[in-house]
């Protein structure tokens, strides 16, 4: 009977590892979990960080349509993914284990309507998804769980600033369906989220740039409707980045009356 030691199991990415086939057995005095969910969620999709379009400076005002990719774990430069369906800056964006969602965003001619996907273990172009139920919306900010994706606030020219959230269910395709409203018309905001919670952060209103908001909200994904005070940013922040895991949120960056370099963090499922 052959032997698996330790040091011969898969590595966390599942680039390599023995092959099982046949009946087996295993003897042991601990214990075994098996891997579960779909196989797409495991292997070259586990780990990965995507990023999509953007505006670039060389050459001047160039807005980008190219996926870039990143392995969390480890170090090194960004490689080439594919190419999202138009060149586009600051879409929402959202994710689930398996696929990556872009929403609207701006690009040279305006504003984009459509919804893009790509599969995250693959790599290649982005796929059709549908499009936005408001039109034209630029600067919303993405949030999602495993199952849905919600799109929130923004702007649609020529100055309107939305409270609207919109939702998709991201395993299939389609336009996006009205979710509920925040507390207030915005922009530019930071969003994150645990498996239960969206939380959206900071932004500001029209005109361009207005004050900036120090302003937390939630809502609950699974259920729909608006959002609900959650609290405060230690100061006020638009555009900053926001990240998290199944329990804490962390907010960074942005500006403010100047630059922000402050980084905070708050429970996303506790007050």
């Amino acid at each position: 009977m052959s032997q698996i030691r330790i040091n011969n199991l898969t590595n966390k990415t599942g680039t390599n590892g023995p092959v099982i086939a046949g009946v087996s057995t295993v003897s042991t005095s601990a214990f075994m979990v098996m891997p579960s969910g779909d196989t797409a969620i495991r292997g070259a999709g586990s780990g990965r960080m995507l990023l999509m379009g953007g505006f670039g400076n060389a050459p001047a005002a160039t807005y980008q349509n190219q996926i870039q990719r990143l392995t969390i774990a480890s170090t090194g430069n960004a490689i080439d993914f594919g190419d999202m369906s138009t060149t586009r800056y600051v879409p929402g964006t959202c994710a689930s284990s398996t696929r990556g969602i872009a929403a609207g965003g701006e690009n040279p001619s305006g504003a984009a309507t459509t919804i893009d996907y790509i599969t995250i273990s693959s790599s290649g172009g982005a796929n059709d998804f549908g499009n936005l139920r408001l039109g034209e919306v630029r600067f919303s900010v993405g949030l999602s769980d495993s199952t849905r994706g919600l799109i929130a606030g923004g702007y649609v020219a020529p100055a309107t600033d939305l409270s609207s959230i919109d939702f998709v269910t991201i395993a299939t395709t389609g336009d996006t369906n009205s979710f509920g409203d925040l507390t207030e018309k915005k922009l530019h905001c930071g969003a994150c989220a645990s498996p239960t919670r969206g939380i959206v952060m900071g932004g500001y209103k029209s005109p361009s740039p207005g004050p900036s908001l120090n302003t937390i909200e939630f809502v609950t994904i699974a259920t729909g409707g608006n959002g609900t005070d959650f609290g405060s940013l230690t100061v006020e922040s638009r555009q900053g980045a926001g990240l998290s895991n199944t329990t804490r949120g962390i907010q960074g960056g942005g500006a403010g009356s100047t630059a922000r370099n402050v980084i905070a963090y708050y429970d996303c499922d506790f007050r």
